[in-house]
């Protein structure tokens, strides 16, 4: 969790101002592999489900506050990627 709190802060504070070409690829490149990032914690919550035969109160809350963080990420990653290639384009939204 610290190193993606660190990361998080070095994306959206300090490079988001700061974006070239090659930034601007990793941030899509990013947004790319959360989407595998995605299936993991219903992999885990399937596995539990699967061992003991019922839905743990712990499993379920783990699994709806990492979807939260991961939309919330997500979906910032993409604003920022929207906008300056918008911006690079020459129109914006």
């Amino acid at each position: 969790m610290l190193k993606l709190f660190i990361g998080t802060i070095f994306v959206f504070g300090y490079y988001k101002n700061k974006l070239n070409e090659k930034r601007l690829m990793i941030v899509r490149t990013m947004g790319r592999m959360m989407i595998f990032l995605l299936c993991l914690p219903f992999g885990f919550s399937a596995f539990s489900i699967a061992n003991t035969g019922e839905v743990m109160l712990f499993s379920s809350i783990y699994l709806v506050f990492y979807l939260t963080v991961w939309s919330i990420y997500y979906f910032s990653l993409r604003s920022i990627y929207q906008k300056k290639v918008a911006n690079s384009v020459g129109y914006t939204w």
